[in-house]
């Protein structure tokens, strides 16, 4: 028994740093889209009578989204929030955890199309695949057009030379998170969803929402989705099977992740190939055009996302993103938005004339091979 509670009492000592809590609480579950269709809470004079249908991972992202702006400089801003959300989410993640995404860790694999991010779990400080893919249907949800939006909008490559503290860090997701507990991160976030769920929300639904909610969200969406089994709901989670076969896990290798990933990223077929929004379906040559378009969108200091680097196709799968989805961006929100208004005026930098001929196609090439 002395292995097992010396087992016990360490995993409670870093539960307690992280986002332990005594006693029994509430907490809802934040899923992904609850396909509610409503007004939101932008309905005149009409009182707001169903606010649980409102919240999910969509609508908080729609409102980040819409009061983003141009910051540049990597400071802290609503697309950085919008992607800790994500990563968290795609990740089935604890609060504190999205501050140890290290993009030396990160592995693209050519003949699946599909990015391992690597995830380091706080209960045991072990790291495990996380691969991602696009998602199927939205935007909103999608995680190249996240972090792709965090990268141009608010310069979340760029790191300064001249700041030694950042030197140790510079290769994480996100440095701003280090300069916190994990019990911080954790409460950052909390902070970022209840900020952001409708006006005029009631004090005790605020208050059921934090960073649990997405961890507790993105696992009954696993358990309840069809194509899933429990070995894929806990090798999406990092849970233990409970089975003699937790001893011979590798846990390095993507594949166990992967439908897990594909089932939160809304494939209604797990085993289905990822196409990824890839600008090589227009021929080569657009590739000059391109790379000024990189150029003028991103300020880019992290050499493992430069030309020829291993990760520079991550960095062209998010511009294929970001421009893919520019119309639907505008339309859905307002041709001032951030994210396609930095779209725009690096096309223009880069003297890009055909962008929606481009736009067009990778739409065409990119929904055509999914399922």
């Amino acid at each position: 028994m002395r292995p097992s509670f010396e087992k016990a009492c360490d995993r409670f000592h870093i539960q307690l740093g992280s986002e332990f809590t005594f006693g029994e609480t509430m907490v809802r579950s934040l899923y992904s889209d609850n396909e509610f269709v409503g007004y939101g809470d932008a309905r005149g004079d009409l009182a707001i009578n169903d606010y649980i249908s409102l919240i999910d991972l969509m609508s908080i992202n729609r409102k980040l989204m819409n009061d983003a702006t141009i910051l540049g400089n990597n400071k802290e801003g609503n697309l950085q929030e919008r992607a800790w959300l994500a990563t968290t989410y795609m990740a089935v993640g604890r609060g504190g955890e999205s501050k140890f995404v290290d993009t030396a860790d990160w592995t693209w694999h050519p003949r699946y199309e599909i990015l391992d991010t690597q995830w380091t779990e706080l209960k045991t400080m072990e790291k495990y695949a996380m691969p991602v893919v696009p998602d199927k249907k939205h935007f909103l949800r999608d995680f190249f057009h996240s972090i792709g939006s965090f990268w141009s909008v608010e310069d979340g490559l760029y790191r300064d030379e001249n700041d030694p503290d950042q030197a140790a860090i510079a290769s994480y997701l996100f440095p701003d998170l280090h300069g916190f507990t994990d019990n911080g991160v954790t409460k950052k976030i909390t902070s970022v969803i209840r900020e952001n769920l409708p006006n005029g929300c009631p004090t005790d639904i605020l208050n059921s929402y934090s960073a649990k909610s997405l961890r507790k969200g993105s696992i009954t969406e696993l358990m309840t989705h069809p194509s899933l089994n429990g070995t894929d709901v806990c090798g999406r989670s990092g849970h233990a099977t409970g089975t003699n076969l937790d001893a011979y896990d590798d846990k390095s290798f993507i594949a166990r992740w992967i439908r897990g990933g594909k089932a939160l990223a809304h494939y209604s077929n797990v085993d289905a190939n990822v196409k990824v929004p890839r600008f090589e379906c227009l021929g080569a040559h657009v590739a000059g055009t391109v790379d000024a378009l990189l150029k003028e969108l991103f300020l880019v200091s992290v050499p493992v996302f430069l030309p020829g680097r291993s990760l520079h196709v991550v960095l062209r799968t998010c511009v294929a993103s970001l421009v893919m989805y520019r119309q639907q961006v505008t339309d859905e929100m307002s041709p001032s938005n951030a994210v396609p208004t930095k779209v725009r005026d690096a096309a223009r930098k880069a003297r890009i004339t055909d962008a929606c001929f481009l736009e067009c196609r990778l739409k065409y090439f990119c929904f055509s091979g999914r399922a």
